[in-house]
């Protein structure tokens, strides 16, 4: 994107003010048929960001492709629409001579806010705490585990000389707790 010529303003008959930029196409961001689409929006947000009645930085965008982009000399126009305390809205148009006629290519709505300073959050770490004190009969190196017997729904451990039984009944319903089977 090579300006080619400073801008001009005017004011259309209901006040609005315009600017409009002239510029170049650079086949260095082209694609097959044309210019990238990363490269339009930028074609189409840097006349705001250099407008100087720019206020805030960008907050969103919003890009219309009407028609293809050739190689050459085109034109953007800016409008402010409105502006308040902190945003401000804008129209932009990518307008190019093709065929001698003006082609309104692509054209964008963009946002412009002023971000205020507000409170920010971090992220609390749990108090230090000593590790959980286990009786010796829940120690992990006294459980050992097998699936014994036939019941498919049912898993035994033997935790020191006490062997108790989980099924899947205890785990849904809360209110039931392992068996203990033999001591």
């Amino acid at each position: 994107m090579e300006r080619t010529s400073s801008i001009s303003s005017f004011a259309t008959e209901d006040g609005a003010r315009i600017a409009l930029y002239e510029w170049q196409t650079d086949e260095r961001y082209w694609n097959q048929i044309g210019p990238f689409g990363g490269w339009i929006a930028a074609a189409l947000l840097r006349p705001v960001l250099d407008h100087p009645e720019r206020h805030g930085s960008p907050l969103s965008i919003t890009i219309n492709f009407a028609a293809a982009i050739r190689a050459g000399r085109y034109d953007v126009r800016v409008e402010l629409l409105r502006r308040n305390r902190s945003t401000s809205f804008w129209f932009v148009r990518f307008l190019q001579e093709q065929d001698g006629e003006t082609v309104h290519c692509a054209d964008a709505t963009v946002v412009l806010a002023v971000r205020r300073p507000m409170m920010s959050f971090a992220i609390a770490k749990p108090p230090p705490a000593r590790a959980p004190e286990w009786p010796a009969c829940l120690s992990l190196s006294s459980i050992t585990s097998s699936a014994v017997g036939a019941n498919a729904d049912c898993s035994f451990l033997r935790i020191s000389s006490a062997t108790v039984a989980i099924s899947a009944s205890s785990i849904l319903e809360p209110k039931k707790f392992p068996r203990i089977l033999s001591q």
